[in-house]
């Protein structure tokens, strides 16, 4: 995969392909660990799922890097991040506007019971691919039921992504490299265009699953992509994005996201049905210069 992307020099991956052999420390991991209890029995969303914290850690390494190294063209994926991705000053009232939207949007849709006030911690100072990041702590408390819980830890998987490419594994698009290079390597153009798509424009494009289908029209890639996009979190990034909180999110601005990570995740069942009491603890990461 690497030869293929150095050849056809793909801009959108010179980053990933440093990334996928960059040595995540379990101390990263270790930081990272999100605790939910009580929560497999309820059939709750991946988001104590070691394989996607080890995914998302790569990820924030990678980005860091890229913010670090890219050259900041207007509109570039390098200068999204450096200014709301991963700022070098973290926006507070930037980032307390995105779970306003979030308890508004939950609300409205029958969600959400209460919200904590939303306290702000000590920063700290933590070192990720050799570069020293600012990590500031976000303590709140939710009366919630189950499906915004599934919202809430949704958008907090998307949190930080900026492409179709960012939400899929190494093997994710090696699969798809492989089967395009091979048999319709004339395609390779189309696969790069939608990996590169911006994940807000994919989650409002009904239809780019399906024209990426229709250039490359063959039956097992077909089969691969579908599989892939279910088997990643691009259908939640449909749910969430394409209706009305990606509305709400798109009107206060608040696109990109900045990048937020879970550091724990605390159930507790209530006295009434079908309600939970949980607690988070998410952490919002920033460049350090």
């Amino acid at each position: 995969m690497t030869s293929l992307f150095h050849r056809r020099r793909l801009p959108f991956l010179l980053a990933l392909t440093g990334a996928l052999f960059l040595f995540l420390s379990g101390q990263l991991i270790g930081r990272e660990t999100v605790a939910i209890r009580d929560a497999r029995d309820q059939g709750l969303p991946l988001a104590a799922d070691v394989t996607a914290l080890q995914q998302r850690s790569t990820l924030l390494a990678q980005e860091i890097n890229v913010a670090s190294a890219g050259e900041l063209h207007a509109g570039s994926d390098a200068e999204r991040l450096h200014v709301f991705v991963l700022p070098s000053t973290m926006d507070r009232q930037r980032l307390l506007a995105v779970f306003d939207v979030l308890q508004n949007h939950l609300r409205s849709q029958k969600m959400l019971r209460d919200l904590s006030p939303i306290t702000i911690l000590d920063p700290r100072e933590e070192t990720i691919a050799g570069q020293t990041v600012s990590v500031l702590p976000l303590h709140f408390t939710m009366i919630i039921n189950d499906e915004g819980l599934k919202a809430a830890l949704s958008l907090l998987r998307i949190a930080g992504l900026l492409t179709v490419s960012d939400t899929l594994t190494a093997t994710h698009i090696q699969e798809l490299v492989s089967s395009v290079e091979v048999q319709h390597p004339s395609s390779i153009v189309s696969l790069e265009q939608f990996l590169r798509m911006d994940l807000f424009t994919f989650a409002r494009d009904a239809h780019a699953i399906d024209r990426l289908a229709h250039a490359v029209a063959d039956e097992s890639f077909d089969q691969t992509l579908r599989t892939i996009v279910h088997e990643s979190i691009l259908e939640e990034v449909q749910s969430l994005l394409g209706g009305k909180m990606g509305d709400a999110l798109l009107q206060a601005k608040l696109w990109p996201l900045p990048f937020l990570r879970a550091r724990d995740v605390t159930i507790e069942k209530t006295a009434e049905q079908g309600w939970e009491k949980v607690s988070f603890l998410v952490e919002a990461v920033g460049r350090k210069e």
